[in-house]
């Protein structure tokens, strides 16, 4: 098993000595203006880079109120606390809907905020580049109707009138540092805010994730590995961002199987691949296992262990185009497996059976009732598959969620 380079075919490159990550922008124009990777980052390197962004300004600290609890990621908390002093400190409960972003919104205008430092998840982040994207909005207002308006499409973000904004992950998973969109839970429906802009800093430091508890580990890397074949299988992403996302793979899934023998460099590669597959994922768009995950929650499900289960099913459908079958194999060379489908599905499976959770919506209890609710309110969201892209029919959608037994 080759360790996999800390570079990708010429897009991005790691200064290991300065942490510092080179971007191609030409190539990867809506990266983050800078991006650091390296132990110990959480430390030194955030404190000192939000305190450049804010230039002063008044800083609004986000983060997890459970994870904040974790040594490492108080040490990092602390740390940014001492460099800037941040005006406000905004501890959420794992909940990411629009009246807890129209609290911190609140916040962020009370305090007269300049820029939102997020610590956390997936989550935690998507909160934070919500506010910071939503303040300083002409036609925003700190309420639930108001935030709901921008994800229903009633109101555009202007992203000029974004507040600054840096994120530490502190999981693998969402690659939610990197992308353009903020996800809101309303009831057992997630949505999506859009047009959200890019990262002012993104800083990752693998050594956050040590001490997780290996089911959210896991749930996490299974969430990732998706994410980063799914955006090798769009039409949306562009050519980089293709090339990029297999670069993901290949850490992430190397960083999957040296879990149990080798947790530190595991950590690393898998820290290193979540970043990639986030920038990747800025440049492209997801498919048929995300389109499917937007009701996790009415079936007792996390957002990560659905995608799972619907990986190896959701990509088997996709891969009945031409263009995507062309992507796939472009893939399993840089594996090296026959079948990278059969081979994906095999990891989430040994990730979900690990730590007991249900590798198939069969065993999560969904039956075909269950799949007949599903289809027509995904359709609704246009799903769209292919290379070139094109709309999803509702026997594929079916197809897929039938195909996780």
């Amino acid at each position: 098993m080759q360790t996999p380079a800390m570079h990708c075919a010429g897009l991005v490159r790691l200064d290991t000595p300065t942490g510092v990550v080179d971007i191609d922008r030409h190539a990867l124009p809506k990266a983050a203006a800078s991006v650091f990777f390296s132990s110990g980052a959480a430390i030194t390197t955030f404190p000192a880079e939000v305190k450049r962004i804010a230039a002063g300004g008044a800083v609004m600290l986000v983060a997890g109120a459970s994870s904040s609890r974790t040594p490492a990621i108080a040490r990092a908390i602390e740390a940014l606390r001492d460099a800037v002093s941040p005006a406000s400190i905004y501890m959420l409960q794992g909940v990411s809907d629009a009246g807890v972003i129209a609290r911190g919104v609140k916040l962020a205008l009370d305090y007269d905020i300049t820029t939102v430092a997020m610590i956390g998840g997936g989550t935690t982040i998507d909160v934070g580049k919500a506010i910071a994207a939503l303040a300083r909005q002409p036609d925003s207002a700190p309420t639930s109707e108001s935030v709901l308006r921008f994800t229903l499409g009633e109101l555009t973000i202007d992203p000029g009138a974004s507040l600054s904004w840096c994120a530490m992950p502190t999981t693998t998973g969402t690659g939610s540092e990197s992308t353009w969109n903020s996800v809101l839970e309303e009831g057992e429906v997630k949505l999506s805010l859009k047009g959200v802009p890019p990262a002012s800093l993104i800083v990752t430091d693998p050594d956050l994730l040590e001490g997780l508890d290996p089911r959210p580990r896991n749930v996490a890397a299974a969430d990732a590995l998706s994410q980063a074949l799914e955006t090798v299988c769009s039409g949306h992403t562009s050519e980089p961002g293709v090339e990029l996302a297999i670069c993901a793979v290949n850490h992430l899934s190397y960083g999957i199987r040296t879990m149990d023998t080798d947790p530190g460099v595991s950590r690393r590669h898998l820290a290193w691949g979540s970043l990639l597959m986030g920038v990747a994922f800025a440049h492209g768009r997801l498919g048929l296992p995300h389109a499917l995950s937007h009701y996790c929650l009415k079936y007792g499900l996390s957002h990560g262990n659905m995608v799972g289960a619907l990986t190896g099913s959701g990509l088997r459908v996709q891969s009945r185009d031409a263009g995507v079958r062309a992507r796939l194999e472009r893939l399993a060379q840089a594996v090296n497996v026959q079948d990278c489908v059969a081979w994906a599905e095999a990891l989430v499976s040994g990730l979900f059976s690990a730590v007991g959770l249900p590798a198939t919506l069969a065993e999560a209890g969904l039956t075909t009732a269950d799949f007949e609710w599903i289809v027509p309110r995904e359709m609704e969201l246009a799903p769209q598959i292919g290379v070139p892209p094109r709309l999803a029919t509702p026997d594929e959608l079916m197809e897929a969620l039938e195909g996780s037994r």
